[in-house]
């Protein structure tokens, strides 16, 4: 889906957010180790389990089962990781000149689109958790509205205070502006 089929025609995107790089670092490095880790266990078992190895009676019946083995371990090992992957890029949060848009991505074929205008934001909150997000400046945006889908929260987002803050501004300035004009 595209973005710009989601705006209005006079609307523009003021922020657009995704989950921080770290996020994705993490998802490759331990899915990384997931596929070297029969390397090295098959390592292990030259060392203390050699006759596991060796050649003798049933040696056709192992490799096919060896094989059939890791092509399944393998096969999985790659499906969770796209599966993980989709999640991480298509989530995404907009905050435009008039709305928050959040779009999460929920398993493969499952998709959340919730919006909410500007002027109905009550209360919005950062949230920094652990030592690397400390570090690395990400966290959680938690912001509460006033209508039917109260919470929005934007999770693992870079610099979260910042947008935070820059985002109670757009609401408060909204908010003035609704007053103004009616």
């Amino acid at each position: 889906m595209r973005i710009q089929q989601l705006l209005y025609p006079h609307e523009e995107v003021l922020i657009m957010l995704r989950r921080d790089q770290w996020i994705l670092i993490k998802i490759v490095l331990f899915y990384g180790l997931l596929l070297v880790a029969p390397i090295f266990l098959i390592f292990l078992l030259q060392i203390y389990a050699p006759l596991w190895l060796s050649q003798h009676y049933g040696d056709e019946l192992k490799k096919i089962i060896f094989v059939l083995s890791a092509s399944f371990y393998y096969m999985f090992v790659w499906v969770f990781f796209f599966r993980a992957w989709i999640d991480y890029y298509l989530d995404i949060w907009l905050v435009t000149n008039e709305r928050i848009i959040s779009i999460e991505q929920q398993g493969l074929f499952s998709r959340t689109i919730a919006e909410q205008k500007l002027y109905r934001i009550q209360d919005v909150h950062a949230e920094v958790h652990g030592l690397v997000a400390t570090f690395l400046d990400f966290g959680n945006i938690t912001i509460q509205t006033a209508g039917k889908q109260s919470l929005f929260v934007f999770k693992e987002v870079p610099k979260p205070h910042a947008v935070a803050k820059n985002i109670a501004k757009l609401a408060e300035w909204d908010k003035k502006m609704k007053k103004v004009s009616s």
